[in-house]
């Protein structure tokens, strides 16, 4: 889920996560923080990788104060606040696979917390993807998914 200019909430197409299945660890739990209950559509990341059959573990409140210590994060975090999430998962050392915008790359705080880290890493999607409103609102961004600690076998992906 992201928030735009006008604070509009965009959710992920549940079907964008089948690109990267190969590069998801089987054997950890996958928490999918940033999804909520009053909102069906935030859901469809939770519930792709239920049906997968992958052990998805349930949300708690508040992300900032609560996570899942063995568990690898999986999401679609709001752009508004990536920052915060993204230095919040390092200092959880959760590995993680967040789809954020491309231009995060160009963000001095990544080029810093990347700078000689090989436990970051990146998948380049082959196309832009696809995110919804609520009201079937559809807009279509350059994104990349930002991996933390998932020991992918290049630090570039190009998928």
């Amino acid at each position: 889920m992201f928030k735009n200019k006008e604070n509009v909430e965009y959710y992920t197409d549940p079907n964008t996560w089948e690109d990267i299945l190969i590069y998801i660890p089987p054997d950890k739990p996958i928490w999918c923080p940033f999804y909520n209950d009053k909102y069906p559509d935030s859901l469809g990341t939770f519930k792709k990788f239920k049906n997968l059959g992958y052990n998805v573990l349930e949300n708690k409140p508040d992300f900032f104060s609560y996570h899942h210590q063995d568990a690898i994060v999986i999401d679609n975090p709001p752009f508004n606040i990536k920052k915060n999430i993204i230095l919040k998962l390092i200092e959880y050392n959760n590995p993680f696979i967040l789809l954020l915008p491309a231009t995060i790359i160009e963000t001095q705080y990544i080029k810093d917390i990347c700078q000689g880290n090989d436990d970051f890493q990146f998948i380049i999607p082959r196309k832009r993807i696809k995110f919804h409103t609520s009201t079937l609102k559809k807009t279509q961004i350059h994104t990349l998914y930002f991996c933390y600690k998932i020991k992918l076998k290049k630090r570039l992906i190009f998928n």
